[in-house]
């Protein structure tokens, strides 16, 4: 399980859609949302977009593996589909705020934690204003909510500067590569099988 996080701005959704296609095994899980569609936004691909009330009835139901209020808006993993993508033996890819991977690491200790950098202050803001999506009030919110999550960047086991999106991706990339060579206790489990084997 990868879970992805950064500041708005900082490019963590492409980096997310872009592993998605560019790397086998992956499932990108798509998160709900009480926040309005954006212009070009597709439901079901971009976010599932329900309404505040739909959204806290699925909280009473228990239908989220995490969920959160970020820039004033619900945003919440459903737990069918991580059900699925663990079922069927895929890495499980997701696009959280610093709030919803503290929750997952409480459920998921061994997830895997990549915080995503702009280069700069400076090009953060840049890229928000560049972006156009929000009104003057919640960009400003978004720089404030920045700053807050910038400071928890100590509960993430990797970080990668999102400067250039071809070495972000490459560097993504290596960390997933690297985890999966990871000794963990199903490996020595089959080890074993073989050290039998061997001295039989």
């Amino acid at each position: 399980m990868i879970t992805v996080s950064g500041p708005s701005g900082a490019g963590k959704t492409t980096i997310c859609r872009e592993l998605k296609n560019r790397t086998s095994g992956i499932d990108y899980i798509v998160s709900a949302t009480s926040r309005p569609k954006r212009d070009g936004e597709t439901e079901g691909q971009d976010y599932f977009f329900v309404t505040e009330n739909q959204f806290k009835d699925k909280i009473k139901k228990d239908e989220f593996l995490e969920w959160a209020v970020v820039h004033g808006f619900y945003y919440g993993t459903p737990l069918d589909q991580v059900e699925n993508t663990l079922k069927n033996d895929n890495i499980c890819l997701l696009d959280l705020d610093v709030q919803g991977a503290a929750k997952l690491l409480a459920k998921y200790p061994l997830a895997i934690t990549i915080f995503v950098l702009p280069p700069s202050p400076e090009s953060l803001e840049l890229r928000l204003k560049r972006r156009g999506t929000e009104s003057s009030a919640e960009y400003e919110k978004r720089i404030e909510n920045a700053g807050d999550e910038l400071k928890n960047i100590g509960l993430y086991k990797y970080a990668v500067r999102n400067d250039d999106i071809e070495e972000a991706l490459r560097q993504i990339q290596s960390i997933i590569t690297a985890e999966k060579c990871l000794v963990d206790a199903e490996l020595i489990k089959e080890v074993e099988s073989w050290i039998i084997k061997i001295l039989e």
